[in-house]
C-alpha cells in the first residue's frame, strides 16, 4: 500500500473513531499489521510493515457465532495457519482464500504481544524456486478452513532458498480508544 493510500486509511480510521467517542460508546477496535521479513542466506535483506488491512466477513461470522456457542471456540486458537502467494488483486472483505497461493501452508508460532491484547503469529516460508510474492493470508487450517485475513503488498522477489517472515498482529483497544 502506497504511504498515501495507507495515511487516507488512518485518517478514515481516526474519523471512525471521534464518531464513536462523540456518541459515548464502549466499542472494541481492532487493528491488523503485517511485518514481512526477507531473508537471504541468513541475513535480513528488506522488511517492511503493512498496517490496516481487512479482515474478512467469513472471520466476523466465526466471531459472532461463538459468542452465540453456535461455532466451535477452539476455532480461534487455530488462526496460525500462514500461506503465501504471487496474486496482486485488492483486499476484500469477501476473500475466503489467496488469489493465487505458492506452496502449503506453514503454522506459525502464536505469542502474545507486547501487552496481554495484542495477538500475533509468526511464521517462516522457505522458497524452493523464484517467485514474485505480493500476498499473504491467515488461516484456521492447514486446507481449506477460514480467511482472518489477505494481505497484497509491494512484491518481493524470491530465489531458490530465500525465506520470507511473516509476523501477523491483530491488537484490541476498548471504548474507541486512539
Amino acid at each position: 500500500m502506497n504511504s498515501y493510500k495507507q495515511g487516507v486509511s488512518n485518517i478514515a480510521a481516526k474519523v471512525n473513531r471521534n464518531i464513536a467517542d462523540a456518541f459515548n460508546t464502549n466499542l472494541i477496535n481492532m487493528r491488523t499489521s503485517l511485518i514481512i521479513q526477507h531473508l537471504r542466506d541468513g541475513k535480513k535483506i528488506r522488511e517492511d510493515k503493512v498496517l490496516d488491512k481487512e479482515i474478512t466477513n467469513a472471520f466476523c461470522d466465526t466471531i459472532v457465532k461463538s459468542l452465540c456457542g453456535l461455532s466451535d471456540y477452539d476455532n480461534f486458537k487455530n488462526f496460525k495457519y500462514h500461506h503465501s502467494g504471487v496474486g496482486t488483486n485488492p483486499e476484500s472483505s469477501s476473500d475466503i482464500g489467496l488469489q493465487t497461493p505458492v506452496y502449503d501452508r506453514v503454522a506459525g508460532t502464536q505469542e502474545i504481544g507486547d501487552t496481554s491484547n495484542i495477538y500475533q503469529s509468526i511464521s517462516v516460508i522457505t522458497y524452493f524456486d523464484s517467485y514474485s510474492i505480493a500476498e499473504h493470508g491467515l488461516f484456521n487450517a492447514p486446507t481449506g478452513g477460514i480467511l482472518m485475513d489477505r494481505t497484497v503488498f509491494a512484491p518481493y522477489e524470491v530465489i531458490a532458498n530465500d525465506s520470507l517472515r511473516f509476523i501477523f498482529t491483530i491488537g484490541f483497544t476498548v471504548g474507541g480508544g486512539s
